[in-house]
């Protein structure tokens, strides 16, 4: 299905939840394969399985390198975009716990500056905050890395989940209703 993919539009790369579970990030096998691409592309089937298409703006469009399957290059988010990308839209990956797991199962291989500098660089502050509290609430990583993520930080409160439950408490740190049970 990778393969498949990579055949389907130009500029691309295999995104979000495909991604997370090919890093063995995620226990959740996706009943999809998701690309991301700058183009408008309607999703497809193809033997029975579904590719669908995000479209991106070009300067969220980065992080990318190539794996090699057979003979053929596919071009792959890296380790620390799939899971800026997962903050960056959690409906995605199943959740923002999926994305949390990116971190926690990834810990030992993720580069902590560049996943700072790619959430920043994405420009979605809530997707930052989301990070910055799995980071503190995990424990992953120093306090300075925690203030670089905090500078993004506005006056009004966001959705830990955007898709969960309308109520919960407060973190004052991160600006965040926290509405899944899970935390």
């Amino acid at each position: 299905e990778y393969l498949i993919a990579s055949s389907l539009v130009k500029p691309y790369y295999l995104a979000y939840a495909t991604v997370l579970h090919y890093y063995g990030y995620s226990e959740q096998a996706p009943d999809q394969v998701i690309i991301a691409t700058t183009k408008r592309k309607q999703s497809l089937t193809i033997d029975n399985l579904n590719y669908r298409f995000v479209t991106l703006a070009p300067h969220k469009f980065f992080g990318i390198t190539s794996i090699t399957l057979g003979e053929h290059a596919v071009q792959i988010a890296e380790r620390e975009k799939a899971i800026c990308d997962g903050f960056d839209h959690p409906e995605l990956v199943e959740g923002v716990i999926e994305a949390a797991k990116g971190l926690y199962f990834g810990a030992d291989e993720l580069d902590w500056d560049k996943i700072v500098r790619y959430s920043l660089r994405l420009g979605n502050r809530v997707a930052t905050r989301r990070l910055g509290f799995w980071l503190e609430l995990l424990e992953l990583v120093d306090e300075a890395i925690l203030i670089r993520l905090e500078g993004g930080a506005s006056h009004s409160y966001s959705y830990l989940e955007p898709g969960g439950m309308a109520k919960g408490q407060r973190n004052t740190r991160w600006r965040l209703i926290i509405n899944v049970p899970e935390v």
